[in-house]
């Protein structure tokens, strides 16, 4: 954002989108989700509707779904529900393309570097617990 508005070319090793059509139009649309990453326990996409969050707590994997249109206080974790099963593949499916092209678990920065292997380590190597 800062580097358009100066007219400087933006570094390479910027993984973010610029901001500035949304500041010169704030209806313009921004992104279509969003991913989110907390140290080496949780890892979470959102779209328009949707959040899934995926935990790894110990050697476990926990996984949140809500409907944030229906439920925007996240009380009701969908994750276990059949009618929901579509949503939750498609949202893995949608984090897992993010983490590749964010190269979470394999930038250049060796403490998000670790924090990332350490939780795709474990999330790919434990089974989902039983209650979501």
């Amino acid at each position: 954002t800062l580097c358009e508005r100066a007219g400087l070319e933006t570094p390479e090793s910027v993984q973010f989108r610029s901001l500035n059509r949304v500041l010169d139009d704030a209806a313009a649309p921004h992104r279509e989700h969003l991913y989110f990453a907390f140290m080496a326990w949780q890892r979470a996409i959102r779209d328009a509707r949707h959040k899934l969050i995926e935990y790894c707590v110990g050697n476990t994997r926990h996984t949140q779904l809500f409907d944030l249109a229906a439920d925007p206080d996240e009380l009701v974790n969908l994750a276990g529900d059949a009618g929901h099963r579509e949503t939750l593949a498609a949202l893995r499916a949608l984090l897992a393309t993010e983490r590749k092209r964010l190269n979470d678990g394999d930038t250049p920065f060796p403490f998000s570097d670790k924090l990332g292997k350490d939780f795709w380590g474990i999330y790919e190597s434990t089974p989902e617990s039983e209650t979501p």
